[in-house]
């Protein structure tokens, strides 16, 4: 950890970033002795759980072609249901 005066840091702050992303390492920004920011390197992405084919394999039952035709509700779409209607039709 690496403290850096504010005049400093807005001198120098590109170098400073990539300091910050190839170590690694927080830079602590300062005025009057006072922290105020700090540099960190950006979050580790999670890693995502494998896919595993067949997962979710009799879960679900066979659609109809009505069911596969219907629209979606709109708490589904995330829509008013005048948008999804534009004639407002009953």
């Amino acid at each position: 950890m690496k403290n850096v005066g504010l005049f400093e840091a807005k001198t120098r702050l590109s170098e400073l970033c990539r300091e910050v992303s190839e170590t690694g390492q927080e830079i602590i920004i300062t005025r009057r002795g006072q922290t105020i920011a700090r540099l960190v390197p950006p979050a580790r992405p999670k890693a995502r759980p494998a896919r595993v084919p067949g997962r979710f394999k009799g879960q679900f039952g066979p659609l109809t072609v009505a069911e596969s035709l219907a629209p979606l509700p709109p708490e589904h779409t995330g829509l008013k249901p005048s948008a999804t209607d534009p004639l407002e039709l009953p």
